[in-house]
């Protein structure tokens, strides 16, 4: 097998996960890394055993020593990174959402469908082995005509400090930014809401969206130091409808206690009802029939679905894949992207 040269854009959090799970797979080499502060980049690639350093995308993917781009740095930053390494072309894995912008995003998805080359969106919930199943069952016609569905994405470290202090902590802290992320939560959980509608019921008509609640993070006076300016969104519920007719709702939160990461999605169909929920499981889905009180847990035998990074590494290489429901290309980022652009236009804060 040949061997895929991979560069990473940032050296956070992310871009130390993104390094983890593609070493796992057979085939790949992290190469590069690329940040705009060097000093984290070099501290990145010696704490990862990463062999070469640039200031930025445009010079690694112009400089012949990678084969394909990850891009795991902040929002903000996904255009500039994402546009340089398509120009080559190299092939793309860009974290959600896109972009900060609708226009950037539109720009984005352009440039990959001109480059003839992989661009992949990390929606990484679709790693989960439930989902996969479940849209299965779904496209099998076992819940018959959807006609409801809601999905809830709660986390808990606004009021816990299980992933560490939120003031000091920056993957934490630069999602309250109302500069640096994406509207905060609607950017950063309701994407992956989002797609995971997008996925399992078809498309959501964005112009459909309500905003229903949308409650703002606001820093205390001592809290100056590390926050510039208004915060963004801490929670958001909303709700829409899909194309196939079926209502969707939406609600997330950072400030949710009991909650570390937890991703609930229930559908009611003519037939019965479906429930995913990550306390339970991630590996299958859950069933009940109308008027029933209990779930009952789904024996599904299926082979586990590939991930968003296998996908990506195969598309690399030039391989074929087919994914029920469709590849997370940058046309399912786009439709993203315009759900996101739908929320914030309703946004009354």
């Amino acid at each position: 097998m040949k061997i895929l040269r991979i560069g990473i854009v940032g050296t956070g959090s992310m871009a130390a996960y993104h390094a983890a799970r593609f070493r796992k797979l057979e085939g790949i080499r992290i190469e590069a890394v690329c940040d705009h502060e060097e000093a984290h980049a070099r501290a990145f690639a010696a704490s990862n055993g990463i062999p070469l350093v640039f200031p930025d995308c445009a010079s690694m993917a112009a400089s012949g020593a990678v084969d394909a781009v990850t891009v795991a740095s902040v929002d903000g930053h996904h255009g500039e990174a994402v546009l340089a390494a398509l120009s080559v072309p190299l092939p793309v894995f860009c974290e959600k959402p896109l972009s900060r912008s609708l226009a950037e995003a539109a720009a984005m998805k352009e440039a990959a469908d001109s480059s003839g080359v992989a661009a992949i969106v990390n929606f990484s919930k679709r790693n989960m082995p439930a989902l996969g199943r479940a849209a299965a069952f779904i496209s099998s016609g076992g819940l018959g005509e959807i006609r409801d569905a809601r999905l809830g994405y709660l986390q808990s470290w606004l009021t816990e400090d299980s992933w560490g202090d939120f003031r000091t902590t920056p993957k934490l802290r630069w999602r309250l930014s109302e500069a640096d992320s994406t509207f905060g939560v609607i950017g950063d959980l309701g994407s992956h809401l989002f797609d995971c509608a997008n996925f399992l019921l078809g498309p959501v008509i964005p112009a459909s969206l309500r905003i229903l609640e949308a409650i703002r993070f606001v820093p205390r006076p001592e809290d100056a130091g590390f926050f510039q300016g208004r915060g963004s969104l801490e929670s958001f519920s909303a709700s829409g409808s899909t194309e196939g007719g079926a209502e969707v709702g939406f609600a997330a939160s950072f400030r949710s206690p009991g909650h570390l990461d937890d991703l609930t999605i229930e559908l009611s169909g003519s037939l019965l009802k479906l429930r995913i929920d990550t306390k339970l499981s991630r590996e299958t889905f859950f069933l009940r029939k109308a008027g029933e009180e209990g779930w009952t847990e789904a024996s599904d035998s299926s082979p586990r679905p590939e991930s968003t990074y296998e996908i990506f590494a195969a598309l690399a290489r030039g391989e074929k894949r087919e994914n029920l429901g469709g590849i997370p290309d940058f046309g399912a980022g786009l439709a993203v992207q315009k759900i996101i652009a739908s929320c914030a236009a309703g946004l009354a804060v």
